[in-house]
């Protein structure tokens, strides 16, 4: 078996498969180059390249088809066409956006099964029609485990502090938290929560299944903490009138 490089380049390799010690050897090599690098590779498909930068898209779903081409020089020394690129970028974020759905589509169940092990703990999802079609897609969902429940109630100050933080997924969303202060001033999670976004319609859906959980009402005694987030402010005071709303030094700092 013989191969050659380009036409002119005297690079070549030549072996054949000895039957009797069941190996193949390499009887004649020629590693001289006088031809210049090919920096495309007909086996770098769309395909896969989708399939390797697969996992960086799912980190980093933000990340330019640019960088993906330097990064294909840098490792492999193969130059694609900026179309391709984006074509093998819609490919991985499709295989990326398909497991996502599936996954928010077994959130029903996993919910059952938490109320199966956690009877007496609280736990909400909830469901709009979509656009389009006759399906339903996620919109809420509020996880609050009868244990942390009790540890707040009956081992912390009455203090409560808020946050939210982006979901770096196709769909979006944001994750809403709230956390407690126990007696050795550490911090205690209460209950969290999935939302489309921060707003005044989240944030009154979730004062409202947490604070009806925890049995506050109207909050007289109780300090909430924040950083100013979009719509908490005006959907304590219709929650949670005689508690006292004060914003985090550090973010006052920071911002």
């Amino acid at each position: 078996m013989e191969t050659k490089c380009a036409m002119g380049c005297p690079w070549r390799i030549y072996g054949s498969w000895m039957k009797r010690d069941l190996t193949f050897i390499v009887k004649s090599y020629n590693d001289e180059h006088i031809c210049s690098r090919n920096m495309t590779n007909r086996q770098a498909t769309t395909r896969w390249m989708s399939k390797y930068y697969v996992e960086k898209f799912r980190r980093n779903t933000n990340w330019s088809v640019k960088e993906m081409e330097k990064d294909l020089l840098t490792k492999f020394y193969l130059s694609i066409s900026r179309m391709k690129a984006y074509r093998s970028k819609w490919e991985a974020l499709r295989k990326l956006q398909g497991s996502i759905e599936e996954h928010y589509a077994m959130l029903g169940l996993y919910l059952e099964q938490l109320r199966i092990v956690n009877p007496t703990s609280m736990f909400s999802i909830v469901y709009k029609r979509a656009f389009t079609g006759a399906h339903s897609v996620f919109q809420h969902l509020y996880i609050g485990f009868d244990g942390l429940k009790k540890g707040f109630m009956h081992g912390c100050r009455p203090i409560i502090g808020f946050d939210g933080c982006f979901l770096k997924t196709f769909l979006g969303g944001q994750l809403l938290s709230t956390v407690g202060r126990d007696h050795n001033n550490q911090m205690f999670p209460i209950a969290w929560a999935v939302v489309e976004g921060e707003n005044y319609h989240a944030w009154s859906w979730f004062l409202g299944i947490l604070f009806d959980d925890l049995a506050i009402d109207p909050g007289y005694d109780l300090t909430l903490i924040s950083d100013q987030q979009k719509g908490l402010d005006y959907a304590t005071k219709q929650r949670v009138p005689g508690a006292e709303h004060r914003n985090c030094a550090c973010h006052i700092y920071a911002n």
